[in-house]
């Protein structure tokens, strides 16, 4: 079995177009908020999702003490965001601002959209936490998403209307 290199992987992932969301929790009265681009839906009934997690992050403490995250779909306008929130320490959140969702779960102002989510399973793999989680409140907003390709931001051009995948 040929053994591919952490280097090798993140490149050939890099290549894999993806839309760039923050996870939000709370940790009592504290927020937390981390830029995550491992985020999948599962299934549709029930509605479920899966999320990856640095596990020395902040964020991941707290999601694993609330039972409860947020993820935060970024528009175009929001690069600032994903970048605050990949950030460490404290201060990090300064300016941004969060609202209670409907079940009372932090989310981001105007995003792109939003879940509000019940973790169901968690496993550690490697350096992340794995959350599969139920999906119990979301919203849309207005814009275009933000997305992430070889390590670098871009927008989605879609095509005429037509037939969807």
């Amino acid at each position: 079995m040929v053994t591919t290199s952490p280097g090798e992987f993140r490149t050939v992932m890099g290549h894999f177009a993806t839309g760039v969301t923050v996870i939000s929790a709370a940790d009592g009265d504290t927020v937390h908020a981390a830029t995550v681009c491992a985020v999948t839906p599962v299934t549709l009934e029930p509605p479920t999702v899966l999320v990856c997690v640095n596990r020395t992050s902040d964020t991941e403490s707290a999601i694993r003490a609330s039972d409860r995250f947020a993820i935060n779909m970024l528009s175009t306008a929001q690069q600032h965001v994903a970048d605050a929130c990949a950030r460490k320490g404290v201060g990090k959140l300064d300016g941004l601002t969060f609202e209670t969702g409907a079940g009372g779960t932090p989310v981001l102002a105007a995003t792109l959209a939003h879940l509000e989510c019940s973790v169901l399973d968690a496993q550690v793999i490697g350096t992340h936490s794995v959350f599969l989680a139920a999906v119990a409140q979301t919203r849309t907003g207005a814009g275009d998403p933000l997305t992430v390709f070889r390590g670098r931001y871009g927008t989605l051009t879609t095509a005429a209307e037509g037939p969807t995948a």
